[in-house]
């Protein structure tokens, strides 16, 4: 009865790290562990060397050839779906496989038909059942050696290849830092006669050398002839003593030969058999030394004018001291005025909208019973009352609204607690289910920060208000679409809520948190909705802003202190 097939490979429970790995084809399992056994008895002492993947078909045995690094593969040529050929001919079609060595080993005739189809599709060698263990393990050992010296080969062309590109980029980086000074740079080799300097021989000169000496031809050439003022002036015997005793020197010189007249900051020290000079034109500099102390005796003069007009700045500093001073203390009490100004505000707005609830109260009674009282055929009367109860009814919301602003400016949170965004939005959906479901809005959320510490009362008050917005100012022909999310930034969590609605107009995002301010009026409103927010997180330390594109949509972004 034909083996039970494995849908994966496996390996060999002791495998090592850095060990060759050899790929096992078979579809027999017992195959698989006989060639492993029959290998590790052969390379008993190099048993950690190797590591066998055994695999029970072709297909596994192309995924693992293409994710490991083998060293060889010892392929069954008969098995079902696909057999060695097959995966020997995709094998060898993969760059990244085509290099790894193919042994069959099958039970087939040794005919030289089948061999040649073998050798057309990849194989380099082939293996008969029965398998000779002496002759298995001579192979393998082959095509393992062949594997080692072609890594170590592979190994020592990379060193080589990194040598050459820091040779030439130490060569290039050399080239370029010296060709980026601005001082002159020259190498100088000694020509000696009888051991006795004679001269020097340019070996190496930078851009800078070729642009002071005007001349871009000095290697190879001889000091002297370059330069014979050197030899007057002094200078190539300061040369001999420095390449000779091997003690640099630092020294200004003023050379005075050839087409110069110039300052020179001279630098020499020994290099092998002669010198590296460093050298630059410094006659700017001493011309500007000379002007420098011409100007000391002028800055003297200039600084006593200038202690003289320090003590008058002072002067008037102090007196504009005492002005600013008095200004700030102006301001203070026309913001002390201002304040006051704002709460007797507040508490006009608080006792004039709790005045009025008794009248509006009265009137609305009194239409009541007017219409009542009315013949029901009166229709004119009956119109003219129902308008008056609609105005009252406006004018019952307007104090309502007038009666929560005041309050927020007497009243202190008292109900803290940590609330959840989810839980909040769910219940105003059941409180606006009747206008959701009119709008067929459609609401998502998504919470990076699930939940925060604040007053239950006023998030409700934050969320109904932008909620209801966003679905009330959407044209009738959108479905309105409203997208709920909270993150972090910084010190606060922000809460966003962006609909598809009518937007705002640039100009008019400062309006929107005015009192009785109104930017739509096809629907109703008091237009004092979005100011309770405002003054609801400016209360907690918080902030409200607006991003908007006119005729797409809007985003409210709530900052609510952590």
């Amino acid at each position: 009865m034909k083996e039970e097939q494995h849908k994966s490979h496996f390996v060999s429970p002791e495998r090592m790290e850095g060990a060759l790995n050899i790929l096992l084809v078979d579809d027999k399992v017992a195959n698989l562990y006989s060639l492993k056994a029959l290998l590790e008895k052969e390379n008993e002492s190099e048993a950690g060397d190797f590591n066998y993947i055994l695999c029970p078909s072709a297909e596994e045995g192309l995924k693992v050839a293409i994710k490991e690094d083998l060293a060889l593969i010892l392929l069954d040529v008969q098995m079902p779906e696909m057999d060695g050929y097959e995966m020997a001919r995709i094998l060898k079609g993969n760059k990244k496989t085509a290099h790894i060595p193919i042994i069959f080993i099958t039970a087939i005739d040794q005919n030289n038909s089948n061999m040649l189809q073998g050798f057309k599709v990849g194989a380099v060698d082939f293996l008969f059942k029965p398998l000779n263990a002496t002759l298995l393990k001579a192979k393998v050992d082959v095509f393992v050696a062949l594997y080692k010296r072609e890594k170590e080969l592979e190994l020592k062309n990379r060193m080589l290849q990194n040598s050459n590109q820091i040779l030439h980029e130490t060569q290039f980086l050399l080239k370029g830092v010296l060709d980026s000074a601005f001082i002159g740079i020259m190498a100088l080799r000694a020509i000696r006669e009888e051991g006795r300097i004679v001269d020097f021989e340019f070996m190496l000169v930078n851009k800078a050398t070729q642009q002071i000496m005007q001349r871009t031809d000095l290697f190879g050439k001889k000091l002297m002839e370059v330069m014979p003022g050197y030899k007057v002036e002094g200078l190539f015997d300061r040369f001999v003593t420095v390449a000779e005793s091997g003690k640099p020197i630092n020294i200004e010189h003023y050379y005075a030969r050839e087409s110069f007249k110039n300052w020179f900051r001279i630098m020499a020290t020994k290099w092998e058999d002669g010198l590296v000079v460093a050298f630059e034109d410094i006659t700017q500099r001493k011309i500007t030394e000379e002007t420098i102390n011409s100007a000391n005796v002028e800055l003297h003069a200039t600084k006593e004018a200038l202690v003289e007009l320090n003590n008058e700045l002072e002067s008037r500093v102090s007196q504009r001291t005492i002005e600013l001073k008095n200004a700030q203390e102006e301001l203070l009490k026309t913001n002390e005025n201002l304040k006051s100004i704002n709460t007797d505000l507040d508490n006009f707005i608080y006792t004039a909208s709790h005045d009025l609830k008794a009248p509006i109260s009265n009137i609305e009674g009194l239409v009541m019973l007017l219409k009542s009282r009315l013949p029901e055929e009166d229709n004119k009367a009956h119109q003219l009352l129902s308008l008056v109860e609609e105005s009252v009814a406006r004018f019952k919301i307007t104090i309502k609204d007038l009666t929560q602003v005041a309050r927020l400016q007497h009243e202190e949170a008292e109900d803290i607690k940590d609330i959840e965004f989810q839980e909040v939005v769910h219940e105003l959906k059941m409180t606006m289910a009747d206008d959701i479901a009119r709008r067929n809005a459609h609401i998502s959320e998504e919470y990076q920060v699930p939940a925060i510490q604040y007053s239950a009362k006023n998030m409700r008050s934050i969320l109904y208000n932008l909620l209801s917005n966003a679905i009330k100012y959407c044209a009738p022909e959108v479905e309105p679409r409203i997208h709920i999310c909270t993150y972090l930034s910084g010190r606060y969590t922000v809460l966003s809520v962006k609909d598809n609605g009518y937007g705002i107009r640039e100009a008019d995002i400062p309006k929107v948190f005015k009192m009785f301010k109104r930017l739509h009026t096809h629907t109703e409103g008091t237009g004092i909705g979005m100011y309770i927010v405002k003054r609801i997180l400016e209360n907690s330390g918080g902030k409200i802003e607006v991003k908007s594109d006119y005729g797409k949509g809007s985003e409210f972004l709530v900052y609510l202190k952590n």
